[in-house]
């Protein structure tokens, strides 16, 4: 209120006052909340717009719908090209999935509990076809009547094609293992003939040189040299020595394609059967054992006993040469708790420089004549241990020994 000269204020000036400032105050809250209604807008029309979600609002009363901008731009049109009618929707849906879509809204308007939710196929301006995941929810008056739903659409084309293509390379990987299990299949009948073929084909020459080498020795009789002795002696150890690597060899191609047969294994009871064998076939050495009970694991018998009748021969066999010894079989644990199978003697040992070969067929660190062997021994160690899930190493030095070390993938505590 403004005067142009100085007067006193009168008994109704006040409440005009306090009636101007209700009423700037009322403007003010409603200029704020129409600010803070524009700016949320436009919130979530970026977050629309970013997460490229369609919104639609629908009068089943007299089936307008509002689409939003995002809805139709889902679809490859501008908000003039699309009229606000459903039949709008159900001119863009693919015919195939027209009458279930329209089902599930009927259904739904039926009996709405939950969210409404579908999926289907929508014509793009462009000819392709979008996925879409529709979600909505229904609004009813008081006396129970739908007048209105709301919900929107998400575009899961790409998700779609990326299911699709998973689907697809799952197919082509099932096609190839199936390929490849017969391939292996193939194969190992191809190496079951092959050992058949080396054991008969190559034991029948021997067979035939071992008993000519004996006929010849009794023919010959005590006309026979000492130079003839030797030979005859060199030819039927060769025979033998042929015999244990033809033997060697059908054993690592057994160990290489034979099916595991998974049980319960006491390594313990299977280490001291092996060892007390040695003792028997040699009761005059001294050695002494010392095997850690109640070793159970997981794995197969069979292909078990022979990593045990090859680790535990090897520290007999290569500490043969001193007068008395110690043979270990026990668990550790390693760095990361794993548990190792541990095999240890006080024998030849071998120079560290040449590990690489250990476990390779036919590499011998020991000349025929300090040891006997046919180089095979390791490497079928090796292979049922791969087989098992596990590994296997050795540390050593001439002189000192040698510790073999072996896990199982598959060992029980």
């Amino acid at each position: 209120m403004y005067f142009r000269q100085p007067a006193l204020a009168q008994p109704g000036h006040q409440r005009l006052i306090d009636i101007a400032a209700h009423t700037a105050a009322i403007a003010i809250g409603r200029h704020r909340t129409e600010t803070a209604l524009r700016e949320s807008a436009e919130r979530l029309r970026f977050a629309m717009q970013a997460s490229n979600v369609g919104l639609w609002d629908w009068d089943p009363r007299t089936n307008q719908v509002i689409y939003s901008r995002e809805w139709k731009i889902q679809l490859g049109y501008e908000e003039t090209e699309l009229s606000n009618e459903f039949s709008e929707w159900e001119r863009l849906v693919h015919p195939d999935d027209l009458a279930a879509a329209q089902q599930r809204i009927q259904s739904y308007m039926a009996r709405p509990q939950g969210a409404y939710e579908a999926e289907f196929r929508m014509r793009h301006k462009d000819g392709t076809l979008r996925w879409i995941y529709a979600r909505g929810q229904f609004f009813r008056d008081a006396s129970g009547r739908a007048i209105r739903m709301i919900g929107c659409h998400i575009d899961l084309t790409e998700r779609k094609q990326a299911q699709e293509e998973i689907l697809r390379l799952n197919e082509e990987l099932e096609e190839r293992v199936q390929q490849r299990t017969a391939q292996l299949q193939f194969a190992n009948q191809q190496l079951e003939a092959f050992s058949y073929s080396v054991s008969h084909d190559l034991r029948s020459p021997l067979s035939s040189i071992d008993g000519y080498s004996g006929l010849l020795g009794k023919e010959i009789g005590g006309a026979a040299t000492e130079r003839s002795n030797h030979y005859l002696t060199r030819i039927r150890a060769g025979v033998v020595q042929m015999g244990e690597l033809i033997d060697a060899l059908l054993s690592l191609a057994h160990v290489s394609h034979t099916s595991l047969r998974w049980e319960n294994v006491d390594l313990s009871t299977m280490a001291e059967t092996v060892l007390n064998a040695y003792r028997e076939r040699e009761p005059d050495r001294v050695v002494q054992l010392a095997i850690q009970p109640g070793l159970i694991v997981l794995g197969d018998p069979r292909l078990l006993r022979q990593v045990l009748d090859n680790l535990l021969g090897n520290a007999w066999k290569f500490s043969g040469q001193q007068p008395q010894t110690h043979i270990d079989f026990g668990r550790e644990s390693g760095p990361d708790g794993e548990a190792m199978y541990v095999v240890r003697d006080k024998g030849a040992g071998f120079d560290m420089a040449y590990s690489e070969k250990l476990f390779s067929a036919f590499q011998r660190l020991h000349t025929a004549l300090e040891f006997a062997g046919t180089g095979i021994g390791l490497a079928t160690v090796h292979r049922i241990i791969t087989r098992h899930g596990g590994r296997i190493w050795a540390e050593s030095a001439p002189g000192q020994g040698a510790t073999f070390y072996f896990t199982l993938g598959c060992a029980l505590a």
